[in-house]
C-alpha cells in the first residue's frame, strides 16, 4: 500500500504536466490575432525586432524595407504594440506607389491614390493622407489613361 500512493501521486503530476503543456502548444500568439480597424492609418513598430508595419483594414502590413518606407510614410513617431494581437495582411512591397494623374479637365485629376495589389485605392483627402502617414512629397504623377485602366480597390479614408 505504501509503494502505491507514491506512485499513483507520481502518475498524477505526470498527467498534469502533459495536460499543461499540451494547453499552451494549442493557445499561441494566432490564437488572439484579430482585426483591428480601431488601429487603421497607424505606423506600428515590433518593440522586439523593430520591425516597421502599417495598419490598413484593420491588419498589420509589413514595411519591407526602408526605401518603401520613406516613399510611401511620412518619417514620423511610430506607436509600439505587441504586433503579435493584430492579424497579418499582405506586405507593403515595391509595387505599392502613391500617384496622382495631372491633365486638367480629367475626372481623375488631382486624386491621390494608393496602387495596392493591383488596384488603385483613393485616398479621399488631406485628413486621409495625413491619418495614414502618407508622404505627399512620395506622390508621383502619372498618365491618367493609365491610372484609369487599373481597377478600383477599397478607398482609404479617415
Amino acid at each position: 500500500m505504501n509503494k502505491l500512493i507514491p506512485s499513483v501521486f507520481l502518475s498524477s503530476v505526470l498527467l498534469l504536466g502533459t495536460t499543461e503543456s499540451t494547453f499552451h502548444q494549442s493557445v499561441n500568439a494566432q490564437s488572439f490575432r484579430r482585426n483591428r480597424p480601431d488601429l487603421n492609418g497607424l505606423l506600428i513598430t515590433n518593440p522586439v525586432n523593430r520591425t516597421i508595419f502599417w495598419v490598413d483594414r484593420g491588419q498589420l502590413r509589413h514595411i519591407r524595407n526602408p526605401t518603401i518606407y520613406g516613399r510611401l510614410f511620412v518619417p514620423n513617431h511610430q506607436n509600439y504594440l505587441d504586433t503579435d494581437a493584430v492579424e497579418p495582411g499582405p506586405s507593403i512591397t515595391d509595387d505599392n506607389r502613391l500617384v496622382r494623374c495631372r491633365e486638367d479637365g480629367h475626372r481623375l485629376f488631382r486624386r491621390v491614390y494608393l496602387l495596392d495589389q493591383g488596384k488603385k485605392r483613393h485616398v479621399t483627402s488631406p485628413a486621409a493622407m495625413s491619418k495614414n502617414n502618407f508622404n505627399w512629397n512620395g506622390v508621383t504623377n502619372i498618365d491618367c489613361p493609365v491610372l484609369e485602366s487599373i481597377p478600383d480597390g477599397d478607398s482609404i479614408g479617415t
